[in-house]
């Protein structure tokens, strides 16, 4: 039994022990969020349609719906899927996979660059009680996996190898699997070449023929993704225009009100990754940022430093020229990053603290913090919920008669064709369209072919009051005798008769 306690008290000793309740905490939580198994919402079902209809090859193709994914990672879900067939589990499960990997070598990075403990449980709280990456630890969707791209190259080029030999079969391998099976690998791998050249320059040892094999298998990894799955791909124009709705491409006129507008935005946006609490993460989490800037360049942590940044500096590049946006769930890879910096400011001012206070103080307050990040993770809400179309069609088959015509509105289109294909949607008489906001008396009595009742489904985050949806049809005798909502959509059965 001594044994046994000797054991225990050294793999987890007192100053590690509240860093591993917070990796425990980590991994239930994920868990619990894809046990949960909340609702696909659009764009989460438009990619796994493709997921589950596409066979293999066919996945090597343009995907239809105007959806894009590495195809690594497509041949990934689509092993899931038919793994778990019939549920959103075995579609699940990769982004699952791809989150507690993430999460230990992010735990590991932490370990061997901040020297405080209190500084190590503070950076990895803050990732683990992340509303927004627990969120993507269960989406269908390949932002999981980009985080994980970024996190374990970061991780090998800053580990310590044994020979360089290890270190460039390691990284080789590593940036070949990650050009095709992450958008955001190559913005990583030329962070990471250009810290490897500069270690070289330096005259540390790095062997100059492994370092020139590994750089000309990264390019040509990259440039046969690129030709064969990227040049001239038909949705581009597509995506580019959307994109350039949402704002997501950095304006070049560096004294436009627009490139301020969007230096603001996206600052708030990778900071609320953290924090989501409007502006309360970019206030609190922007000064310590600076302070890790300073902390790391006093302390001559340039090159970490330069891996922290260079992928932030790249990616605004890329979206200045119209390449790639900027949008929070296509930075979500830099969360580490950002996290990594902030982790520097935290060690620097608890240091400096330690001058003016006892570690035990300080140590009770670094304790608490997990405390105050989980109860405000409960209190947004948790499990994380989207679109939760899938109490919707529950209502629906407990309520919905089948001489009644129910319309599917654009937004929720993708996902009940989803969860009819899957069986969760046996439903008749139903019409899949966009609902229109203008004459809706008389497009309501065109869908109806009864002209009696009529079910409108709606899979937007908008509510039909918004359109005055109701004061209209009520004032031509047509009246809402039932409505059910959850999550971001809503059902509703409208009496036609006038």
């Amino acid at each position: 039994m001594e044994l046994n306690k000797n054991t225990i008290h050294k793999t987890i000793n007192d100053s590690q022990f509240p860093a591993f309740l917070v990796l425990v905490s980590g991994v239930s939580l994920a868990l619990i969020q894809f046990l949960y198994n909340r609702s696909l919402w659009q764009d989460e079902a438009s990619l796994a349609l493709n997921i589950i209809n596409l066979n293999f090859i066919d996945l090597f193709r343009p995907l239809n719906g105007g959806q894009v994914a590495p195809v690594l990672f497509l041949v990934l879900e689509k092993f899931f899927s038919l793994l778990i067939p019939n549920s959103e589990f075995g579609l699940r499960l990769f982004p699952l996979i791809c989150y507690l990997v993430t999460l230990f070598f992010f735990y590991f990075i932490l370990k061997s660059v901040l020297r405080d403990e209190n500084s190590i449980l503070f950076s990895l709280a803050l990732f683990v009680f992340s509303t927004v990456i627990i969120r993507y630890s269960s989406e269908v969707k390949q932002y999981m996996t980009d985080v994980m791209v970024c996190t374990i190259i970061i991780y090998l080029t800053i580990k310590k190898y044994s020979n360089s030999t290890n270190m460039f079969v390691t990284h080789g391998a590593a940036g070949i699997i990650a050009v095709f099976l992450s958008n955001i690998a190559p913005v990583v791998l030329l962070t990471s070449g250009l810290y490897l050249v500069f270690i070289f320059v330096r005259g540390k040892s790095v062997s100059f023929n492994g370092l020139i094999i590994v750089l000309t298998l990264w390019v040509l990894a990259f440039l046969t993704y690129y030709y064969f799955f990227i040049h001239d791909h038909p949705h581009k124009n597509m995506m580019t225009g959307y994109w350039t709705k949402q704002g997501s491409f950095l304006p070049l006129n560096l004294f436009s009100a627009e490139f301020l507008n969007f230096a603001i935005n996206k600052s708030k946006e990778i900071f609320n990754v953290i924090l989501p609490a409007n502006k309360i993460g970019i206030f609190i989490f922007l000064p310590l940022f600076s302070v890790g800037i300073f902390a790391m360049i006093r302390e001559r942590k340039n090159g970490l430093l330069f891996l922290c940044i260079t992928p932030v500096v790249i990616h605004l590049a890329l979206s200045a020229c119209k390449l790639y946006p900027f949008a929070i769930r296509l930075v979500l890879y830099l969360s580490p990053l950002v996290i990594i910096i902030i982790g520097f400011g935290t060690d620097f001012l608890l240091r400096y603290a330690f001058q003016y206070s006892s570690k035990k103080k300080i140590k009770l307050i670094m304790f608490l913090f997990p405390v105050i990040l989980f109860v405000s993770l409960m209190l947004r809400g948790f499990p994380v919920e989207v679109t939760e179309i899938k109490k919707c069609l529950t209502f629906l088959a407990e309520n919905k008669r089948n001489d009644e015509v129910l319309f599917v509105d654009a937004p929720a289109r993708s996902a009940y064709k989803y969860y009819r294909q899957i069986g969760k949607a046996d439903i008749k008489k139903v019409k899949v369209g966009t609902f229109k906001r203008k004459n809706e008396v008389k497009y309501f009595l065109s869908l109806s072919e009864s002209k009696t009742k009529l079910w409108l489904l709606l899979g937007s985050q908008h509510d039909v009051d918004d359109f005055t949806l109701l004061d209209n049809l009520g004032q031509n005798g047509i009246t809402c005798t039932k409505k059910f909502s959850a999550q971001g959509t809503s059902v509703w059965l409208f009496d036609m008769n006038k």
